[in-house]
């Protein structure tokens, strides 16, 4: 699967993108749909290099994927819409389904830390698919319920938007990354927990197979901390505080792949800079 996200990443030299300033991206429409006073609402997040089992709540814009005993991540937009991967949608959508509100991986969503009684499990109405680029939003056949374990994280605004790279500069900044993917390189294995790590952004020099404009990409990972099959699709998210409002987590990058031809722990993650798709996430999310 991995080798064909490859592929996926090669065609974005194609793709020529365009990014407005923030000022011009508020004013668009859809931002109403967005609950941008409630997202990113969660713990703090103490920095862990080698990975750790999360807590329930710890991360609740967690969007479990599964298909076809394939599993991805996704964040949580809001009540209707997950980002994801688009290799994380190569199949039709009876065969998809979203979970949020859980940190186990299996129905009944058990573990030894106990049960989750209220985890959602949601169906796929529609796909929309970014042209050229691994990224998708997902829209859901009904809501999800907010709950403690349940909100959405927030979109890039303001600064952020205007200057990425105070908050993504090689060797300077780190994102956090939570997955249930592979610790052993073999394919189509997973965590059963959901598990967690702040990855350093890397420039993408250090990214071997990285490929497309270096602003379309994030590249973060090294010193065996690092993203796996699983993985993909899943939200790197930072905290920061923005104007005047509480410190809030904002998802910078998606998931998309690892280096070609190289285990886990050798090779550093890619991620889809979700500032400079960002006017094409606000076309396609039309309901709350």
């Amino acid at each position: 699967m991995w080798k064909n996200v490859f592929l996926a990443v090669l065609t974005s030299f194609l793709w020529v993108f365009h990014t407005k300033s923030a000022a011009d991206l508020d004013m668009h429409e859809n931002w109403k749909y967005l609950p941008t006073e409630e997202c990113g609402m969660a713990p703090p997040i103490d920095r862990i290099i080698g990975g750790e089992e999360a807590k329930l709540g710890q991360f609740p814009w967690m969007v479990l994927i599964e298909f076809e005993d394939v599993y991805c991540g996704g964040g949580l937009l809001n009540q209707y819409y997950a980002i994801t991967a688009a290799h994380c949608t190569n199949v039709t959508l009876d065969n998809i389904t979203a979970t949020v509100g859980t940190i186990f991986n299996k129905y009944p969503y058990c573990g030894e830390k106990g049960c989750v009684s209220d985890a959602q499990v949601l169906s796929i109405n529609k796909t929309y698919l970014m042209p050229n680029v691994d990224l998708a939003l997902l829209e859901f056949s009904k809501p999800a319920e907010y709950n403690d374990n349940v909100r959405p994280v927030c979109l890039p605004r303001g600064d952020i938007v205007d200057h990425p790279e105070k908050y993504i500069s090689a060797g300077e900044h780190f994102v956090t990354v939570a997955g249930w993917g592979s610790i052993n390189n073999r394919l189509n294995t997973y965590v059963p927990e959901l598990m967690f790590a702040e990855l350093a952004v890397v420039t993408t020099d250090d990214c071997p197979g990285c490929c497309g404009p270096d602003k379309l990409q994030i590249c973060a990972g090294g010193n065996k901390t690092f993203v796996c099959y699983g993985d993909s699709g899943s939200a790197a998210v930072q905290l920061q505080k923005l104007d005047k409002g509480p410190p809030r987590y904002f998802i910078l990058g998606v998931t998309s792949a690892g280096s070609a031809n190289r285990t886990c722990e050798e090779t550093v993650g890619l991620f889809i800079n979700v500032v400079f798709t960002l006017e094409w996430i606000l076309d396609h999310v039309n309901k709350k």
